[in-house]
């Protein structure tokens, strides 16, 4: 039996305890590094670090473990000291002042301060589409909540918000000859890169190919299945579900993610069914406990296959990812050069800690 509270700093341990099979392809995945960062604290220095970073000795000699997917190349080192680490706040942050100072916004008035596809809008119980000003490609719209909070969210605005997407790229695409390729994303929040508090989501349509992390995702698990003859997504959950940080919620498989882009990564996938209403109910759970422990600004985004397949994207499943991009209230920014440049994303959140916070019903 595998026993996960050692948290990360262990994972080399469990890995070695789990089942040969399961052994064998978490060896396949993933290469981890186990390192002790050491330093010399001044006499000076010490009291400060012990009250601010905890135990010295733990201090002086840091726990450091680095995971890589082989097929990815993603790559996450985690070392929970950074938690610890001193940041520019913003002092007695209000997020309710911050909700009632954005009232009254484009958003908030839809109908009358926001421009429409040329096919129409797309109405919802909750919401209701609008062509983007300010387009990332030629057919770009929001999904604008009713709710100005984004944060206020259930099961049944998030079926409505996925449904109204769904019909949005049919809707698209029918007057759109060849644009078959969707994207769903939202942003919540100003940390998260939204220029607007008003809780929405945006969803993309392209010809000719699909967005560039989508097949990205594709060849790979093409490639993989030519290697290995096995499907890739079946046994990347395999892996984490193997290691505690997999389960299945409600219809669809959920993992922890042991190569997270950001803090607190979490993988939906779904099968057998391209509805991104069939998932709501998953991303829904996921989100809620965000939420609770403590989420505000996220990036969510969901690869979803071809509106029509020639075949060459069978067996592709519904892919939605979400990460936590950090408090509201610091001013200091979580992306930095290792994350753009080295490919090596710094988290100081275990994965551990987030999924059994995750199985919690």
């Amino acid at each position: 039996m595998v026993s996960y509270g050692e948290g990360i700093v262990g994972l080399k341990a469990m890995v070695e305890r789990l089942k040969p099979e399961d052994k064998a392809l978490f060896d396949r995945f993933f290469e981890i590094r186990s390192r002790r960062g050491r330093l010399v604290l001044p006499d000076q220095l010490k009291s400060w670090a012990e009250q601010n970073l905890g135990e010295l000795g733990g201090v002086e000699r840091q726990e450091l473990v680095s995971v890589v997917n082989k097929f990815t190349f993603e790559g996450a080192s985690f070392n929970k000291l950074r938690a610890s680490r001193p940041v520019i706040k913003e002092e007695n942050f209000d997020f309710q002042k911050v909700l009632e100072e954005s009232m009254g916004s484009h958003l908030c008035d839809p109908l009358s301060m926001t421009s429409e596809d040329t096919f129409g809008r797309i109405k919802g119980k909750h919401c209701i589409t609008s062509a983007n000003l300010a387009k990332y490609d030629a057919l770009h719209s929001l999904i604008i909540f009713k709710k100005h909070n984004p944060l206020e969210f259930s099961e049944e605005l998030i079926k409505d918000y996925f449904s109204v997407a769904s019909k949005w790229f049919v809707e698209a695409s029918k007057h759109n000859k060849g644009f078959i390729f969707p994207f769903l994303m939202w942003n919540s929040l100003w940390k998260a890169a939204s220029s607007i508090v008003h809780g929405h989501m945006q969803v993309l349509l392209r010809d000719e190919s699909h967005f560039p992390k989508a097949r990205f995702f594709r060849n790979i698990s093409v490639s993989y299945n030519e290697n290995f003859s096995s499907d890739y997504f079946k046994d990347l959950f395999r892996v984490h579900e193997a290691l505690g940080l997999g389960f299945d919620v409600k219809g669809a498989k959920v993992f922890v993610s042991l190569t997270p882009v950001k803090e607190k990564e979490v993988f939906i996938i779904a099968r057998g069914s391209n509805s991104l209403v069939s998932v709501a109910p998953a991303f829904n759970h996921v989100l809620s406990r965000l939420v609770k422990s403590g989420v505000m600004s996220f990036n969510f985004g969901a690869y979803i296959p071809p509106l029509e397949d020639d075949g060459s994207w069978k067996d592709f499943p519904l892919i939605l990812r979400i990460v936590d991009r950090g408090s509201l209230s610091k001013k200091t920014g979580d992306i930095g050069s290792m994350e753009l440049y080295s490919g090596q994303s710094i988290i100081e959140t275990d994965p551990f800690g987030l999924a059994e916070l995750l199985r919690k019903p």
